[in-house]
């Protein structure tokens, strides 16, 4: 494992390698590096509501704990896409999460892209139901009637004792066709969010005037909390170009991409050197931030950790049990057979509106017969994610995507037969082929 560390005043660059040893091997080394009254800042992002794998959220609990008792000065962060990502997700519309992160105890959060999956209206709702602050500088609302998420704040100054620092959230431009464009449209179909995306210039101009304006306001340390990426296929708007075309942030903690990056070292608009780290996904790792008193920073990843705080893993149970009962509901009923390929997935025909088709069961011995009703099938799965390389991914790789990374098939299926269909799904015909693009 390795880490890099800069100091602030000199903007001098130094790197160690660092070996980890047995299973906390890598927690014992970051611990060493924080003394008293140091200010540490854990950090997540992509979690994808993988609330008990790896480390967890009530491994994430304890470690954060273990920070407290060496230091008074310890924020936790997440640098987005934490609602959405699987079933647990999905069925509550995001809230069982807000509940497991406000419990795990989170100060501040940044818009992934798949925070807009369930409508500005939920997020809204999400945001308004979390005890922490979600950020985001460059997210502008240009409609006329009420903005869901007006109470979005651009940055935020912590007192960390005679230090302040500012954390700035930045979300990626291209949430709008990696999430659903009609979020971010009036009744009229007219875009009526931006993210600062008429140009790079803007993009980049608008991240430094609240860069400006947090050190005006007394901020001693620069901290972006972004959902961007860091690789080409994010330019513009990518982390490692924000930091180049901009000057006095000393760190960049990033999402989006899903890398794994400890601790990278990036030159700004001014040739110094700037922190980027990333955790990759879904609590593999837990990123810590250090700042010491005499002004260096560091940043690494602890990837084992196998403590559990108590009261956060009773919570992760007693809401997955809820998620289980709830999955067992029925989400919609028909006079007619329903597609099916075998007794346990159901197709799916992707038209503009998400359709379901209306194929027979096919038999041991290739005959077909009517579904039947009387019992539980899955509505398709999240196997067919066109990226990700699921089977989707082949099976329209000669197409041109309109909406890149959007929800997964259970989640456009569920949302159009509740919210379109009114859960009746008598209506629909047969199909040919099992899944069409038209």
């Amino acid at each position: 494992m390795g880490f890099s560390s800069i100091k602030k005043k000199q903007q001098c660059f130094l790197a160690v390698i660092l070996v980890a040893v047995l299973i906390l091997g890598g927690c014992k080394v970051l611990m060493e590096n924080a003394k008293a009254n140091d200010i540490i800042i854990l950090y997540t992002n992509d979690v994808h509501c993988a609330v008990d794998g790896d480390i967890g959220y009530a491994g994430l609990a304890a470690y954060k704990k273990r920070c407290e008792q060496n230091t008074p000065y310890v924020t936790l962060v997440d640098c987005g896409d934490a609602v959405q990502g699987e079933l647990l997700g999905t069925v509550s519309k995001g809230e069982y999460i807000i509940d497991l992160m406000n419990v795990t105890g989170y100060d501040y959060a940044v818009l992934g892209n798949h925070e807009f999956d369930y409508g500005m209206d939920q997020l809204g709702y999400l945001m308004d139901s979390a005890d922490f602050c979600y950020l985001g500088c460059n997210i502008n609302y240009t409609g006329h009637g009420e903005n869901p998420i007006d109470a979005l704040k651009p940055y935020s100054l912590e007192k960390y004792g005679k230090i302040t620092v500012a954390f700035i959230g930045v979300s990626t431009p291209y949430s709008i066709t990696t999430s659903t464009p009609k979020y971010f449209m009036d009744e009229s179909g007219n875009l009526v969010y931006d993210f600062c995306n008429s140009s790079a210039k803007d993009f980049y101009e608008c991240v430094q005037n609240y860069v400006d304006e947090s050190i005006k306001a007394g901020a001693d340390y620069v901290i972006l909390l972004s959902h961007l990426g860091d690789g080409e296929e994010f330019s513009p708007y990518s982390s490692a170009q924000l930091i180049a075309n901009t000057k006095n942030v000393d760190v960049v903690l990033d999402g989006h991409a899903r890398s794994t990056i400890s601790s990278d070292i990036v030159k700004n608009q001014e040739g110094k050197d700037v922190l980027l780290s990333s955790t990759g996904t879904g609590l593999a790792n837990i990123g810590q931030l250090v700042i010491t008193k005499n002004g260096m920073i560091s940043t690494g990843l602890i990837s084992s950790y196998e403590n559990k705080d108590d009261q956060t893993e009773e919570f992760v149970l007693n809401v997955e049990s809820t998620y289980e009962d709830e999955i067992k509901e029925v989400l919609a009923v028909s006079d007619t057979p329903l597609s099916c390929g075998d007794e346990n997935e159901m197709f799916v025909e992707v038209t503009g509106d998400y359709r379901v088709s209306n194929v027979e069961v096919l038999n041991a011995d290739n005959s077909y017969s009517p579904l039947n009703l009387e019992k539980t099938y899955t509505v398709a799965s999240t196997d067919y994610i066109i990226k990700d390389y699921g089977d989707g991914y082949n099976m329209f790789a000669d197409n041109t995507l309109l909406i890149d990374e959007g929800m997964t098939d259970y989640q456009m299926l569920a949302n159009y037969i509740q919210e379109n269909l009114g859960g009746n799904l008598s209506a629909y015909s047969s199909t040919q082929g099992r899944i069409q693009v038209k």
